[in-house]
């Protein structure tokens, strides 16, 4: 549960610095050092804190590296499996499986390099990421029509 929690707000504070302001940053090295400053300067991150973010940064980066790679050629496969008169629902679904496996093998070390930030951040810090989650949350909410 823990874990999952975790994941939740990384992912959270990672969307919600795309998000708000993002748009002029056109890598993504240039994105996310961006959400890894507005961090910083939101939670006043100490020395090591700042470290162990950008440890994970560095990991989302080779992550999305990795993907991008793979995902050029899966999209050259699902364009031609358009070509064809019928499509192949097995090859589709082994697709989906490949991209399943791929996130379940990241995902612990996603995790724990964030369990490892969000470990070291002090009560005030933890605080301050709760009440911007709830903030964006909110905002989330009311933009898609949800009370």
């Amino acid at each position: 549960m823990k874990k999952r929690v975790l994941v939740i707000i990384t992912g959270s504070l990672i969307t919600l610095g795309l998000i708000s302001g993002c748009n002029h940053h056109s890598t993504p090295t240039e994105k996310l050092s961006y959400v890894v400053e507005e961090i910083n300067d939101e939670l006043d991150l100490s020395a090591t804190q700042l470290v162990k973010l950008n440890k994970l940064k560095v990991h989302l980066l080779s992550l999305h590296k990795a993907h991008k790679a793979e995902n050029k050629q899966s999209h050259e496969q699902f364009r031609a499996m358009l070509d064809k008169p019928y499509l192949d629902q097995q090859a589709i679904l082994s697709h989906v499986t490949a991209k399943t496996v791929f996130v379940n093998e990241k995902a612990p070390e996603v995790v724990a390099l964030l369990a490892g930030f969000y470990d070291s951040l002090n009560d005030n810090q933890r605080k301050e990421v709760r009440e911007k989650l709830d903030k964006h949350h909110k905002r989330h909410k009311r933009w898609h029509g949800e009370d």
